[in-house]
């Protein structure tokens, strides 16, 4: 039978855990931005070579589960390389799912990027500014209005998929969970518990996309 006692237990517990998922979450946001901004300017631009580097790099992390990306990066190629071997799975997490999310986020980067008047891009040019000055100066502020509400759900995604780290032996929301649920045998109470406290989560940082995308609606 369902234990109350032990779901509302568990359900006060798992918050002190939130800490760690955010973390991962933050460590990866930083990674996948970073490399997605590179990697949407390659493609904006057409770098010869580069691009099509780029192109293939999009399509392996796009059209492949990210669980098999990480099992194959911290099982399977650790049987090779003694780097990832002795690598933290907090590191590996961070790493491969920074850089799954970055081939979302860099679609999402490009379009922001196209959408910006081409006529603005010619007047950069008109005045001798380097494409490099253009895309800092002129595209990149007007792109963000665009990108914000898809990387902030990019974002949300990233977070939740966190949640993988328990398969790899990290302890946050749901490894805490995992272990409740394996000591106890209380599976039904464990995952339950652990799903609402997401959904508290998410749901909060739902509304701070909205206040944030309401904000830049006003001032644009």
């Amino acid at each position: 039978m369902f234990e109350l006692d032990f779901f509302i237990d568990l359900l006060f517990s798992l918050p002190k855990f939130i800490p760690v998922t955010l973390k991962l979450a933050f460590l990866s946001l930083m990674l996948s931005l970073s490399l997605a901004i590179v990697l949407a300017v390659i493609r904006h631009y057409e770098v010869p070579v580069l691009n099509t580097l780029t192109k293939v790099y999009i399509s392996f992390f796009r059209s492949t589960p990210f669980i098999s990306q990480l099992f194959l990066f911290y099982f399977g190629l650790a049987r090779y390389v003694t780097f990832i071997r002795d690598m933290s799975s907090t590191f590996a997490l961070v790493l491969i799912l920074g850089l799954n999310t970055a081939s979302f986020m860099c679609e999402t980067i490009r379009g922001a990027l196209l959408s910006v008047d081409k006529g603005q891009v010619e007047a950069g040019h008109s005045l001798g500014m380097t494409n490099l000055q253009i895309m800092w100066h002129v595209i990149l502020p007007q792109a963000v209005k665009v990108a914000i509400p898809p990387l902030s759900n990019n974002f949300i995604n990233l977070t939740k998929n966190t949640a993988m780290g328990f398969t790899v032996g990290i302890i946050d929301l749901m490894g805490k969970a995992k272990l409740e649920a394996a000591n106890s045998f209380r599976f039904t109470e464990s995952y339950l518990a652990v799903l609402i406290v997401y959904w508290v989560m998410i749901a909060a940082m739902t509304k701070v996309q909205s206040i944030i995308e309401e904000k830049l609606k006003n001032k644009y």
